[in-house]
């Protein structure tokens, strides 16, 4: 309800509700059937990447990756 809500009302927040919507989903499925590893560490990853980029659209690429490692590590 809360991601729905964002994304309606907050256009700027719209990549990262689509990323919490998107990691929640994989989560759903892992803890349904189990996922490889190497899915859930790439969706995460895919996420960091799409959420620096929209946390700091115009920052250098060393802090770009350093927010990506940022975002993984917290995220996993």
């Amino acid at each position: 309800m809360i991601i729905a809500m964002t994304l309606i009302t907050t256009p700027a927040l719209r990549p990262i509700a689509a990323i919490a919507a998107t990691l929640m989903i994989v989560s759903a499925i892992d803890d349904r059937r189990g996922l490889p590893v190497s899915v859930r560490i790439s969706a995460h990853i895919a996420g960091a990447i799409v959420a620096a980029l929209a946390i700091a659209p115009g920052a250098p690429g060393w802090l770009l990756i350093l927010l990506v490692v940022a975002i993984v590590w917290s995220i996993n």
